[in-house]
């Protein structure tokens, strides 16, 4: 069975912080099964998924997605973040823009897609 994310043995220290916010940590998600990170505030949920869209990259280990190992270069980063999303627990955080369409046809029009596809793409439910 193929994996969506991996993480080998990775740990993270935001600056200025003495707490470790993920500590050697081995995770496998594979795909086609529903996996659910369930963990206390501040037990290093977000930060998980900051590296997962490579936000944040490890101090020390490894992040793989779909088995191969995140470089963490422009091209990669873009090709990484149009197929993976994160939305915020906190509707403050998540809504940026002014409308929920504007905001649900931000990264496509970031993406330069044509305004037809963006429309037929927002529209569709």
């Amino acid at each position: 069975m193929s994996t969506i994310l991996e993480t080998l043995e990775v740990s993270f220290s935001y600056p200025a912080s003495q707490t470790i916010a993920l500590n050697k940590l081995k995770l496998r998600i594979p795909e086609g099964k529903l996996t659910a990170i369930c963990g206390h505030n501040c037990s290093g949920k977000s930060t998980l998924f900051l590296h997962a869209i490579g936000i944040h990259s490890p101090s020390s280990g490894q992040v793989l997605c779909e088995n191969e190992p995140l470089t963490y270069t422009r091209k990669e980063l873009k090709q990484l973040r149009q197929d993976i999303g994160l939305v915020f627990q906190d509707l403050e955080q998540q809504i940026i823009l002014n409308t929920p369409y504007e905001d649900v046809t931000y990264g496509l029009r970031n993406a330069a897609i044509p305004k037809p596809e963006i429309t037929r793409r927002a529209e569709a439910t």
